[in-house]
């Protein structure tokens, strides 16, 4: 919809995404595990409005990062002061995760995003 030249998108966060990749006992998470690929799950009971609201007032834009499917996403990411998630892989010790990251791209006329716990933001 335009409006006095500009050019208003929707935002949509995808929470179904974010609870089966990034929450314990997800579907995609406990596939990927199961495939011996590393997850990075958020911790039981966090609270993603908060983290969202300090990635969008605190956090840094990043940009699209890398070539081919990953620079379709634009990013956004925040360092939280306390753990907010793990890493899990098979044969290693869990990793506390303190980054989280906004990443989002244009579906149809949507501005379609999730929140990822992170080790570092995206490189």
């Amino acid at each position: 919809m335009a409006t006095g030249g500009l050019l208003l998108v929707r935002a949509v966060r995808d929470d179904a995404y974010i609870a089966s990749m990034h929450m314990i006992g997800g579907a995609l998470a406990r596939k990927y595990f199961a495939q011996g690929k590393s997850i990075h799950v958020f911790d039981p009971g966090i609270d993603l409005d908060a983290l969202e609201r300090q990635v969008w007032t605190a956090g840094a834009y990043q940009g699209r990062i890398g070539a081919g499917p990953r620079s379709l996403f634009e990013r956004f990411v925040w360092h939280a002061p306390t753990p907010i998630g793990k890493r899990l892989q098979r044969g290693r010790p869990d990793l506390m995760l303190r980054w989280v990251e906004i990443k989002g791209r244009m579906v149809r006329a949507d501005w379609v995003y999730h929140l990822d716990p992170r080790s570092r933001p995206a490189s």
